[in-house]
């Protein structure tokens, strides 16, 4: 008897840790999707959230590159403008403009204008007679070199 008391108690015993564990399991589980559904939705309102901030920052980088392309363009066509010759200027010069220094050198004849001689082939005032700029004025001669050897 005292053995299938015991035996009786240990099935009553395994039957509640069973359901008790198995209650347990779905009271954890319930709490479970109701955190993940939390965090879900706080994912996505996060991802949410970082979307339209990157979809305005692209919309201000869209702005910015089309307002430099207006600039561009507009450097561009005054480059343009700039190169086009006007044909009703052409009977009238500018004599106080840009061009008025070489417009004067131009008109004006000068007779005072350098032309080199001829090449000599004597040498220029700065070099020594035969020597090397040392001794300016002394000139060195054969005669004068062997005369000082056979005096040693």
């Amino acid at each position: 008897m005292d053995v299938i008391t015991l035996l009786l108690g240990v099935i009553i015993g395994i039957l509640l840790g069973v359901f008790a564990a198995v209650i347990w399991h779905k009271t954890n589980s319930t709490e479970n999707q109701a955190l993940n559904s939390s965090n879900e939705a706080e994912l996505k309102t996060l991802l949410a959230q970082q979307a339209h901030s990157h979809i305005s920052q692209t919309q201000q980088s869209v702005l910015k590159l089309e307002q430099e392309l207006n600039l561009l363009k507009a450097s561009v066509t005054q480059y343009e403008n700039a190169l086009t010759v006007n044909d009703i200027d052409d009977t009238q010069s500018s004599f106080y403009g840009e061009h008025a220094g070489v417009f004067l050198r131009n008109s004006t004849k000068s007779d005072n204008k350098y032309i080199p001689e001829e090449s000599s082939d004597a040498q220029p005032k700065d070099f020594a007679n035969n020597g090397s700029g040392l001794f300016v004025g002394q000139t060195v001669t054969n005669d004068s070199k062997e005369g000082e050897k056979s005096s040693n």
